[in-house]
Protein backbone atom coordinates (compact mmCIF):
# COMPACT_ATOMS: atom_id res chain seq x y z
CA UNK A 1 0.00 0.00 0.00
CA UNK A 2 1.28 3.55 -0.87
CA UNK A 3 0.80 6.29 1.59
CA UNK A 4 1.06 10.01 0.66
CA UNK A 5 1.39 12.91 2.97
CA UNK A 6 1.26 16.65 2.47
CA UNK A 7 3.11 18.87 5.02
CA UNK A 8 3.14 22.61 4.61
CA UNK A 9 6.45 23.61 6.27
CA UNK A 10 5.72 26.78 8.49
CA UNK A 11 9.06 28.83 7.69
CA UNK A 12 8.66 29.48 4.08
CA UNK A 13 4.62 28.07 3.68
CA UNK A 14 6.23 25.44 1.16
CA UNK A 15 4.38 22.34 0.49
CA UNK A 16 6.38 19.16 1.41
CA UNK A 17 5.07 15.27 -0.09
CA UNK A 18 5.63 11.95 0.83
CA UNK A 19 4.94 8.77 -0.56
CA UNK A 20 5.68 5.93 1.47
CA UNK A 21 5.28 2.36 1.96
CA UNK A 22 4.83 0.02 4.61
CA UNK A 23 8.64 -1.17 4.45
CA UNK A 24 9.42 2.56 5.01
CA UNK A 25 10.77 3.05 1.73
CA UNK A 26 9.92 6.86 0.66
CA UNK A 27 10.18 9.48 -2.10
CA UNK A 28 9.88 12.78 -0.64
CA UNK A 29 9.14 15.64 -3.04
CA UNK A 30 10.26 19.17 -2.70
CA UNK A 31 11.88 19.16 1.14
CA UNK A 32 12.95 22.33 1.28
CA UNK A 33 13.99 23.09 4.60
CA UNK A 34 11.06 20.90 6.40
CA UNK A 35 13.86 18.13 7.25
CA UNK A 36 12.02 18.31 10.88
CA UNK A 37 8.82 17.40 9.93
CA UNK A 38 10.04 15.29 7.28
CA UNK A 39 11.89 13.54 10.20
CA UNK A 40 8.71 13.21 12.24
CA UNK A 41 6.35 12.07 9.95
CA UNK A 42 8.56 9.22 9.19
CA UNK A 43 9.64 8.05 12.82
CA UNK A 44 6.08 8.26 13.81
CA UNK A 45 4.14 6.66 11.11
Amino acid sequence: MLNYKRIISELLDQNIYILSNENKEAIIIDPGLGFDLINEYLTVS
